[in-house]
């Protein structure tokens, strides 16, 4: 699998709905506002079938998972706690990575108010196939005048560039566990069902 287009979509509520129907591992609830919640893409298979991949907003149990697993990323900030703004809501975790701070020039004393901020976690095994006209382009350049619309945008800038950084691994990490599961046959556990979606997919297209 490789990234045809490097973009953040927002996916129609229907086609995730009507997707969700037949496969419950795609994210899905009435009351959450598709159109304001990116998914990444575009990613296009072997077969040319194009796919995006779920961004999961942070939430307290992600503080315990790691940063990089075979199957997700979590995506954050580094931040320093004594001029950073935070809020209650905010999920923030310990800087691991001492090397790091080392080689940022760091003094050692002041290591435990680095932290990161936990902004998201890019769900690869939760990719979905997507067709023409279930999908548009989030707009990053476009500034709103509406604060919350700005400052969804500013979280989905952060989000976008880390993800840009780890595209290779994304592009590499995707393609494993797409090819796995289409070769064996098996769905792993809180992974989507990538063949029977796409045949979902095709009928949503055809109806």
């Amino acid at each position: 699998m490789d990234f045809k287009e490097f973009r953040f979509v927002f996916i129609d509520t229907a086609y995730l709905k009507y997707l969700h129907n037949y496969d419950s591992e795609i994210f899905f609830s009435a009351d959450t506002d598709y159109s304001k919640k990116p998914h990444l893409g575009i990613l296009i298979n072997c077969h040319g079938r194009k796919y995006v991949i779920p961004l999961t907003s942070a939430k307290r149990k992600h503080s315990g998972w790691r940063d990089v697993t075979a199957t997700n990323y979590r995506i954050y900030e580094e931040i320093d706690i004594r001029t950073t703004v935070t809020d209650r809501y905010d999920v923030i975790v310990d800087q691991t990575d001492i090397n790091k701070l080392r080689q940022n020039g760091i003094p050692e004393e002041e290591f435990a108010y680095h932290k990161k901020r936990i902004l998201s976690v890019l769900e690869i095994k939760k990719m979905l196939p997507v067709v023409e006209g279930v999908y548009s382009y989030a707009e990053l350049s476009t500034r709103s005048t509406e604060i919350e619309d700005e400052q969804r945008r500013n979280l989905m800038i952060k989000e976008y560039f880390f993800c840009k950084k780890i595209k290779t691994q994304i592009e590499s990490k995707a393609k494993k566990i797409y090819e796995r599961q289409i070769m064996s046959g098996v769905v792993a556990p809180y992974h989507c069902n990538y063949k029977l979606l796409e045949s979902v997919a095709d009928a949503y297209k055809n109806e």
